[in-house]
């Protein structure tokens, strides 16, 4: 699990924070999803970040391997 910007307020800092925030909300929900991934997922690397706007970490393995689907954003 690749967690990119997470801080000690959930919200997104400044500059380039803003396109690789990863909301507490999100991380808990990926984090889960990783725990209870099928058995078939023996190894995999995933990147926590949410549905920034801005965004250039690609979550579409995540959400294709795990059901990831982010809640929070940066617009």
């Amino acid at each position: 699990l690749r967690i990119s910007s997470c801080g000690r307020e959930d919200r997104a800092g400044p500059g380039r924070a803003q396109s690789i925030w990863v909301s507490y909300r999100d991380l808990q929900q990926l984090t889960i999803k990783c725990i209870e991934a099928p058995a078939e997922v023996k190894f995999d690397i995933f990147w926590a970040v949410s549905n920034n706007k801005l965004s250039y970490r690609d979550n579409t393995h995540a959400k294709e391997v795990l059901g990831y689907a982010p809640q929070d954003g940066v617009r």
